[in-house]
């Protein structure tokens, strides 16, 4: 997937994580135009400032139906954090 930024709900402080460092989890359906598939990551950390340590989860959806053609990786879910924005 790709780089996530994101303001911390708790201090306002910018952080940034790389979706790649997590692991993603897919599920397969057949639809009428072939296979469907649905990839979810959970991201779990903490705010990086020293005094916070806020807890931040945020999880990510993409969607490739049919094979080959993938749609913009959405947040589907968060918490702890606000302005999330997907590069």
């Amino acid at each position: 997937m790709s780089k996530i930024t994101y303001t911390c709900s708790k201090c306002k402080a910018a952080g940034e994580v790389d979706s790649n460092d997590y692991e993603t989890q897919e599920e397969k359906f057949e639809e009428g135009m072939g296979t469907k598939t649905e990839y979810w990551t959970e991201i779990e950390t903490q705010c990086d400032k020293d005094a916070c340590g806020n807890s931040i989860t945020i999880t990510l959806n993409e969607t490739e139906y049919p094979e080959g053609n993938f749609e913009e990786t959405t947040v589907s879910s968060s918490s702890g954090a606000d302005n999330i924005v997907i590069h």
